[in-house]
């Protein structure tokens, strides 16, 4: 940007309707060659996105998300791109390496979900985004733009020094630099703890206002995608479902999909110990999908003709359309009651009422030091036998630090852990790419767990064929 962006409240400003869009995609097919079959990713997606608009992208995990971003971005190879993905006017799969890099630089910003694996660890902050802004002057005002504290000595640290959420607004930085027409932001509030994500969100919305640049907005979480975007577009096997203005898509889903993404959500008034309401069944796989309606082997109002041929998306409404052979107003009739009755045909989970077993954790006055910063001060806590605790708290707070404390992973600088029965804990963690090995298989990873517990080798590749 040639100037910092001035600090002023976010304010919603409406899509220019009548103008060009920033970005149009007509019938795109993206298909990978992996393990000598094909995988296809995107089928025939077409949308468009308005100059100022925000679009939110939703869909569960391996729905073809990114894979559209990245296509808009120019990169993927041609090879494997059929349609068009014109982005202010230059299209991304037949244009040569020269153009598509002139409109990254010019008119393209991305947002990553990890911004830790998007900067690069040996540079300071200040000098990646010199490299965005040409000068380190307009780096300087770039950060204290989009809101970080004390600016002047961030700007000399290191990625790995700085805190997530002001990591991802050191990638805002780099992503407006240029004064782009569109940004992609693929999952950007992720791994941000709410009050960081929403500070986020309204750092987007503010500089979409300021700027006025449209932003794709890729998220699964339907609930981040209400507090940002205009219209939504629901994808579901490399198909769009449906796309339309956000407070209708929510209020009244037209695809069953929508209304199944929406039964899902997790809300603080949830039935306390009742089972979670979920779509039955798993997104078909994208190297044999159905020939009909992918979603069809799970849609509870499927009929014959959705197994034969996949529905295109058709207007159903000004401004919203679905690919559903299903009519509107049926699909209204049938579902529209179950997203507030999520607990219809759900049997209720047995309430934790206490054990006679000794606790599986006691921690006494726990204490953890790193040099001069106490990340826990004086931490009791008790975990029955059984029973589930939720640690929550903002970053920073020492979640993390506490749960490594208790595995083992840190020791605890004074205080006591004890674990019931000497077993050790096991941990899941937030990211799961960095957690797994990548050259071992699935199954490797899985047995190798089990070396130590005096099984074979087949013992063990059965126990993980049985844990799949």
């Amino acid at each position: 940007m040639s100037s910092a962006v001035s600090e002023v409240d976010a304010q919603s400003s409406s899509p220019s309707a009548d103008a060009a869009p920033v970005a149009a995609i007509t019938d795109l097919n993206v298909t990978f060659r992996r393990d000598g079959h094909d995988v296809h990713a995107l089928r025939g997606v077409s949308l468009d996105i308005a100059p100022g608009e925000i679009l939110g992208l939703v869909g569960e995990s391996g729905s073809g998300k990114s894979v559209l971003g990245f296509t808009m971005l120019g990169l993927l190879a041609a090879a494997r791109v059929q349609g068009s993905v014109k982005v202010t006017g230059t299209d991304m799969v037949t244009g040569d390496a020269k153009t598509l890099r002139k409109v990254r630089r010019l008119d393209l910003g991305a947002i990553f979900q990890d911004p830790m694996t998007s900067l690069n660890p040996t540079m300071r902050i200040g000098k990646q985004v010199a490299e965005a802004t040409g000068s380190e002057e307009e780096a300087l005002k770039l950060l204290t733009a989009v809101g970080i504290p004390e600016p002047k000595r961030r700007f000399r640290a290191y990625p790995h020094e700085l805190s997530g959420g002001l990591r991802q607004r050191v990638m805002i930085a780099i992503a407006i630099a240029g004064n782009p027409e569109l940004i992609i932001a693929d999952e950007p509030t992720t791994a941000l703890d709410v009050t960081v994500q929403a500070q986020v969100l309204r750092l987007l919305l503010r500089l979409r206002d300021e700027i006025g640049c449209s932003i794709m907005f890729i998220t699964h979480d339907l609930g981040v995608a209400a507090q940002i975007s205009d219209r939504i577009a629901v994808l579901y096997a490399g198909r769009i479902a449906e796309i339309g203005p956000t407070s209708e898509v929510l209020s009244q889903p037209a695809h069953p999909y929508t209304h199944g993404l929406l039964r899902s959500r997790l809300t603080l008034d949830t039935a306390r110990h009742r089972k979670l309401a979920a779509l039955a069944g798993s997104v078909p796989s994208p190297v044999d999908p159905p020939p009909g309606c992918a979603f069809a082997p799970r849609c509870v109002l499927a009929t014959p003709a959705c197994e034969a041929t996949p529905p295109d998306p058709t207007a159903i409404a000004p401004g919203r359309v679905s690919a559903c052979v299903v009519p509107f107003d049926a699909v209204s009739a049938e579902l529209g009651s179950r997203l507030t009755t999520t607990t219809e045909d759900i049997e209720p989970e047995t309430e934790f009422t206490g054990s006679t077993e000794p606790p599986a954790v006691v921690l006494h006055e726990a204490v953890k030091a790193f040099g001069k910063l106490q990340a826990l001060r004086g931490i009791s806590l008790i975990v029955a036998h059984g029973e589930s605790v939720a640690l929550v708290g903002e970053s920073g707070s020492g979640k993390s630090t506490l749960l490594r404390v208790i595995a083992g992973l840190e020791k605890a600088s004074s205080g006591t852990i004890e674990l019931a029965g000497g077993h050790r804990p096991q941990m899941v963690f937030q990211d799961a790419g960095a957690s797994l090995t990548p050259w071992l298989s699935v199954g490797e990873l899985i047995s190798e767990r089990l070396r130590g517990n005096g099984m074979s080798r087949s013992q063990r590749q059965d126990a993980a064929a049985a844990v799949l």
